[in-house]
């Protein structure tokens, strides 16, 4: 396993802290294989494997374990003397995490997803090159983070309310790129208007 495996505890079912049992991830399905290989490369199959499974516990842990690396400063790319290609590499690879957890219909996923888009503005502070590079890395994920505003789940609406906010106050973005997408339509019914036809 990679660096990021064994400091997370990846591989069997253990490693989630407190003595717990977590099921096995299934493995990575064929028509995720090419999308999730810089992830097990960067991240270890597990960590892959429990971001993309079916068991939201598991996708859930890992959004949790990512956030955590990414505020210690042990993934890769993310320590404060890592060069600026190492981190480009990280907020790249942690795009591709947040396109499918950001848009995760289970709200603790959704919630832990936006916890490591946080952490990830954090990891940036301080660093022009790397606030470009959460921006650049953000911008396309910005209208499933506006999708979820207004959603019909109070924890989700304040959830997203509160993403947005972080982004809008890290510099080199800020409120304009926060906002860029609340002032277009959704891109699919989502939250009041999803409860009301349900």
């Amino acid at each position: 396993g990679s660096d990021v495996e064994e400091a997370f505890g990846g591989g069997g079912g253990g490693g989630f802290g407190g003595g717990e049992e977590r099921p096995t991830p299934e493995p990575l399905a064929v028509a995720v294989a090419d999308e999730a290989a810089p992830l097990v490369a960067l991240f270890g199959e597990y960590l892959a494997c429990s971001l993309y499974s079916k068991t939201w516990s598991l996708r859930d842990s890992a959004l949790q374990r990512l956030a955590q690396g990414l505020r210690e400063g042990s993934l890769p790319g993310a320590g404060p003397r890592e060069p600026p290609p190492a981190f480009a590499h990280l907020a790249r690879a942690l795009a591709t995490v947040l396109k499918r957890t950001l848009a995760d219909r289970n709200v603790q996923v959704f919630s832990s997803a936006a916890g490591v888009l946080q952490a990830l503005c954090d990891a940036a502070s301080g660093h022009a090159s790397r606030q470009q590079e959460v921006k650049v890395a953000m911008e396309p994920l910005l209208p499933s983070l506006a999708d979820r505003l207004g959603d019909g789940n109070a924890r989700a609406d304040n959830t997203a309310r509160e993403a947005h906010h972080h982004l809008a106050r890290m510099p080199g973005a800020g409120a304009p790129f926060a906002a860029q997408c609340l002032f277009k339509p959704p891109s699919k019914r989502t939250g009041a208007g999803a409860a009301k036809t349900a």
